[in-house]
């Protein structure tokens, strides 16, 4: 199924290694009813870590793009790895992504991973939103890795969905947009009656009031004159801020118990944003500025961001299309050697396993087999309009 640049959002998911990445890539994708059994990173057995390398150290060594459908969205979640030594799976990842979720252990808290992932996302001027997953385990404080998040990363940080632990020991999340409480049995969502949390919940609801006053003036006004906003105020004042980078918002649950995941679903379609509106700088022959807009209608130019040799397939090298639409078999101009080459097999991927497709539509993330001459960083582009992006700057 092709989709509209307006239905694809682009998401790194990065964060400290063990932190959950994989796990929650993993949930997603089981959650959207592509998988029948949800693979377990201990086992092996998850879509992301399939280099058997990754299932025996029990860690992502490489990035993978694995899209996850759903309700007419798709979201390519680029699972990153978060051990150090592997650093350049985050930098290509970065080049083909709009956005950066944030994995935190409930847990271990915000660790030297998640900073990485916070400043690469600021340093290339990415919308952000953080998840503190294992929020159900006993030891998971999700307040204090609040306060941590605050004072790291200062007043952007915005908590829309926070977990309380219930009389009988098990954990409901209160959705801070809407003021209602969920918990889930076996996956299932449950509302329920909104537990007190005391005095918490009146700061927590005014705390996320000030951040999407501060995003538009009429709510601006309406938030001094002490009226409550709508739903719709909330989500649309809340994605108009994470689109500018005033705004972290920060969601929570459990990947492994699949526990509040429609949640974050459901809020990185409506929050994060699409391709659609993303321009992207380039360069033409003359090395003066051109801006390529994501639309299906302009000349193509997509960006390779990873080569993979791939012992079945072969070479494998992955884009990100960054406006028109790519085809197979039609010939791109690749802009660092000036030399037309006629495409190959056009794929998705899903981890390791490849879907050939006929087109790639704008926006859209896949990968073209056996281009020899091709290498990460390149620009494919139409021969009316060559020009170049910029190359990834990878850490030394």
């Amino acid at each position: 199924m092709e989709y509209a640049s307006k239905d694809i959002r682009n998401i790194l998911v990065a964060g400290h290694a063990g932190c959950g990445k994989t796990t929650l890539t993993e949930s997603l994708l089981y959650l959207s009813g592509a998988t029948e059994r949800m693979g377990r990173v201990e086992d092996g057995t998850t879509a992301s870590d399939f280099d058997p390398e990754e299932a025996r150290r029990k860690a992502s060594l490489n990035s993978s793009v694995i899209p996850v459908e759903s309700n007419g969205t798709k979201f390519n979640l680029i699972d990153v790895p978060g051990l150090f030594d592997f650093e350049t799976g985050a930098a290509e990842g970065i080049t083909a992504a709009e956005s950066v979720l944030i994995c935190v252990s409930g847990r271990s808290g915000v660790t030297v991973g998640a900073e990485k992932a916070y400043k690469l996302a600021l340093k290339n001027n990415k919308a952000r939103m953080v998840f503190v997953t294992k929020s159900d385990l006993e030891n998971s404080d999700y307040f204090k890795i609040l306060e941590q998040l605050k004072i790291k990363f200062g007043p952007s940080i915005c908590p829309c969905v926070v977990p309380a632990r219930l009389d009988d020991g098990t954990v409901a999340y209160i959705n801070l947009f809407s003021q209602k409480a969920f918990k889930y049995e076996s996956g299932k969502q449950v509302q329920i009656d909104l537990p007190d949390i005391g005095h918490r919940f009146e700061g927590l609801i005014q705390a996320m009031y000030e951040a999407i006053a501060e995003t538009d003036e009429t709510l601006m006004e309406k938030f001094f004159e002490g009226e409550p906003f709508t739903t719709e105020e909330i989500v649309t004042g809340m994605a108009a801020g994470v689109r500018t980078g005033q705004i972290t918002p920060v969601f929570c649950g459990s990947a492994v118990n699949q526990q509040a995941l429609d949640m974050l679903l459901y809020n990185m379609h409506k929050l994060l944003p699409s391709p659609e509106h993303n321009s992207v700088l380039a360069e033409d022959a003359n090395g003066d500025p051109v801006e390529l807009n994501c639309a299906e209608s302009a000349p193509t130019a997509a960006y390779v961001f990873k080569t993979v040799a791939d012992p079945f397939v072969g070479k494998l090298s992955y884009l990100r299309v960054v406006s028109g639409k790519v085809t197979a078999g039609e010939p791109l101009v690749n802009a660092r050697t000036g030399v037309s080459e006629k495409l190959g097999r056009l794929y998705t991927m899903r981890g390791k396993k490849a879907t050939e497709v006929k087109e790639l539509g704008c926006g859209d993330i896949g990968a073209i087999g056996k281009m020899d001459k091709v290498k990460t960083g390149d620009t494919l582009c139409d021969s009316r309009k060559v020009v170049a992006l910029k190359g990834i700057p990878f850490p030394e």
